[in-house]
């Protein structure tokens, strides 16, 4: 949505398994576009929707829950990780 701050291209990269390099080049593109609009030492606004469309009201909120949905099972991952690391209970 218009005004929404992007996270961090390290964040974002993670997010989509990609190198940083890739997201800084999609950012650009974006900015190109004039879809955001980045400051230094601020980060990065959406200031537009491609075609200015509105969002729909459904999608965002189930991009919300995906997002939500990928931080447990993020949780999860590190939760398993740790236990693996400790070996085998008793």
């Amino acid at each position: 949505m218009p005004g929404d701050k992007l996270r961090s291209l390290r964040s974002l990269a993670a997010d989509y398994s990609v190198a940083g390099g890739t997201v800084g080049a999609a950012m650009e593109v974006l900015r190109a576009e004039g879809l955001i609009d980045t400051v230094q030492s601020k980060g990065s606004v959406v200031v537009a929707v491609p075609g200015d469309a509105q969002p729909d009201p459904d999608m965002a909120k189930l991009s919300a829950e995906i997002a939500e949905l990928r931080e447990m099972v993020r949780d999860h991952d590190v939760m398993l990780k740790e236990l693996h690391q400790r070996g085998p209970a008793g």
